[in-house]
């Protein structure tokens, strides 16, 4: 190790000392340290450490560094440190006895010694018992209830409100026999309408018939021929839910949805010709409902058919959409014949609304 002061050393006494004056060491001193700017430092631990040292010698010193820091030192028997007050040091000398009546003067006080260690703190003694608890006291019996207050005065009449908006008034016009119904099931809006009879709720939208004759083409793969009703609707039949009537086509109105009966039937001297409902203008389709024909012949074989003999009927329960059309179209049932049908109103077309 390099040092960086002077090191002197006195053989005939042993002594070593280490300054930076150049000055020799004390004879009384093993090793003599000197300076004014530097200290010494002796080996720093903390407490843990410290206990640690094994069969430490008597007069060991260490400086701790946490716990109670400070200096300690071992006397012997246990690590003691030198921050806490030593034993008291010993009485100094007694006086020497002056001479026969006069008083000895008093020796001076011996300097007081370092504080001796703090002992170590003695165990906790153990708890006493617990106190007993006190009773508990019972709980008092409920009062009476007490009696009903006076009903306080009734508060003020609140301010009228305003007055709502005029209800549906009764639609104008209607004729005898018909009643008032609701136009559709959202509002209250109503309508003049015939009843059907027997009140069983069906009505009778259009009664039409032939009143000018027709020829139907022969019968081919073409769409067959729109059958011509009049316009005009027959007494006691009413259309109603918007539901219209052009001559040969019946359109369902926008609130006129619901289930219908329709019955056609068409006679002629001519083929015989099938009445079909065509569905939609879909012609020859599943959707389209067809009839069928009859042949009556009077008396015995050979005898002269009527104007009557030849006949198609058609009779058909149909639900129908608001939007639908349903067009009256004649079918002669020979390829190569045309169909002759009567305009003397035997021919016709009806219309139910059964709900």
């Amino acid at each position: 190790m390099l040092l960086s002061c002077g090191l002197t050393a006195q053989a005939q006494t042993g002594s070593v000392g280490i300054n930076t004056d150049g000055s020799t060491a004390d004879a009384s001193a093993l090793l003599d340290v000197k300076s004014t700017t530097q200290g010494i430092l002796v080996p720093r631990m903390t407490a843990q450490q410290r206990g640690l040292i094994g069969s430490p010698a008597t007069g060991l010193m260490v400086y701790q560094t946490d716990g109670t820091a400070g200096f300690y030192f071992y006397n012997g028997t246990a690590w003691t440190s030198l921050s806490a007050s030593g034993t008291p040091g010993p009485q100094g000398p007694k006086g020497d006895k002056g001479d026969k009546g006069d008083t000895g003067a008093t020796g001076s006080t011996g300097a007081t010694g370092a504080q001796g260690p703090i002992g170590l703190t003695g165990a906790t003694g153990p708890a006493g018992p617990q106190g007993t608890k006190g009773d508990k006291g019972d709980a008092g019996a409920t009062g009476p209830a007490g009696a009903t207050g006076p009903q306080g005065v009734a508060g003020p009449v609140g301010a009228t409100g305003p007055q709502g908006p005029a209800g549906q008034g009764v639609p104008t016009g209607g004729t005898t026999g018909q009643v008032l119904s609701k136009v559709d099931g959202t509002n209250y809006n109503t309508q003049w309408t015939t009843p059907s009879a027997g009140g069983s709720g069906a009505s009778l939208q259009l009664f039409v018939v032939k009143t000018t004759a027709q020829q139907t083409s022969a019968a081919s793969s073409n769409l067959p021929d729109a059958i011509t009703f009049s316009t005009i609707n027959g007494t006691g039949a009413t259309l109603t839910n918007g539901n219209t009537w052009n001559g040969n086509t019946f359109t369902v109105g926008t609130t006129g949805a619901g289930l219908y009966t329709f019955d056609v039937r068409l006679t002629g001297a001519g083929a015989t010709t099938a009445p079909m409902l065509d569905i939609n203008s879909t012609g020859y389709s599943p959707t389209s409902v067809y009839g069928v024909t009859a042949n009556y012949v009077g008396g015995s074989m050979g005898t002269t058919q009527t104007a009557y003999s030849k006949r198609g009927v058609l009779n058909t329960t149909l639900y129908l959409a608001a939007g639908t059309t349903v067009t009256v179209r004649g079918m002669p049932t020979q390829t190569q014949l045309s169909g002759d049908l009567n305009g003397d109103a035997s021919c016709r077309f009806v219309v139910v609304k059964l709900n």
